[in-house]
């Protein structure tokens, strides 16, 4: 993660997004960088069923991409003076495509945080649909968050990080003992086996007996863990091994926790997919602000 390069921030006025100028706002302060909130509106011909409508809509949505923008920036604004920290704000509204303009906007962000829905009744909002998408194809980590308003903050913040032994899974581990870090939070390291996989490539424990697997998964969590717990003695370290499919264990695992972190991919066999099987089904089972690392 490059953490000199702003935190961005999708903004459509939704519940959702100021959920994520929320998360996005307390990030910055805790890494001490800059915000950047973004709205995209697309002022494409509207349509009703077959029949396309040459109606410009371009200056109303402009309009409602500004409004969006100064409410979001209250809101960033608040929470900086509550909280006493300097922030530096940027503002930015694009003209074009929502995910295509996430998507160039990410390559010079930290990471790009998204509610998890947009907004229903607006036709240039960031729909579930591009949360989605830019989970999978942004050039930096993409933090989806939901609006959970009635949610009591816990005494100690946890961040959930999981761990396959992917490369792609050591670099979610290198960050979620950051933001455990810097969030003052416990961390918990989670690795899933499912004893039933068939087949040495989605299961390189394959092939040994069940004693032999259960010691093959804890040498495999302490060892990826190993160095991390080094250069970051301050966070305390619950280790969780789950003899479960993965999905369903890191979900378990992140019911009440501030941050779930993932590897974009997994060990799978299928490495040219842009977002692997299990961070990709995380997306729809879990509700604390999930984290996918490039």
């Amino acid at each position: 993660m490059n953490t000199s390069a702003p935190i961005t921030v999708g903004v459509d006025g939704s519940a959702e997004s100021d959920a994520a100028v929320r998360w996005a706002t307390a990030e910055a302060i805790r890494r001490r960088s800059g915000l950047l909130l973004v709205s995209v509106f697309n002022p494409s011909p509207m349509s009703a069923g077959y029949m396309a409508i040459p109606i410009d809509l371009t200056t109303p949505m402009r309009d409602a991409a500004q409004d969006n923008l100064r409410l979001a920036t209250d809101i960033a604004e608040q929470i900086a003076k509550d909280e006493r920290a300097a922030l530096h704000i940027e503002r930015r509204i694009i003209c074009g495509n929502v995910r295509q303009s996430l998507i160039a906007v990410s390559r010079q962000a930290s990471t790009l945080v998204l509610g998890v829905r947009g907004s229903d009744h607006a036709q240039f909002g960031l729909i579930g649909s591009t949360a989605w998408a830019l989970a999978g194809h942004a050039k930096c980590s993409v933090t989806i968050v939901h609006d959970q308003p009635g949610r009591q903050a816990p005494d100690r913040p946890v961040v959930v990080v999981g761990v396959d032994g992917s490369p792609s899974s050591a670099s979610a581990v290198d960050v979620a003992f950051t933001e455990a870090g810097l969030m003052g939070a416990k961390l918990v390291a989670v690795h899933a086996w499912d004893y039933r996989i068939p087949g040495p490539v989605l299961d390189p424990f394959h092939g040994l007996s069940l004693p032999d697997v259960e010691q093959a998964a804890t040498t495999l969590l302490s060892d990826q863990l190993a160095a991390y717990r080094e250069q970051h003695p301050e966070v305390e370290v619950e280790q969780v091994l789950a003899h479960d499919q993965p999905i369903p264990a890191i979900t378990a695992a992140a019911l009440d926790a501030d941050l779930l972190v993932v590897g974009s991919r997994g060990r799978g066999g299928f490495t040219s997919l842009l977002l692997g099987s299990t961070s990709h089904g995380l997306l729809s089972t879990v509700e604390c602000p999930l984290m996918i690392v490039r």
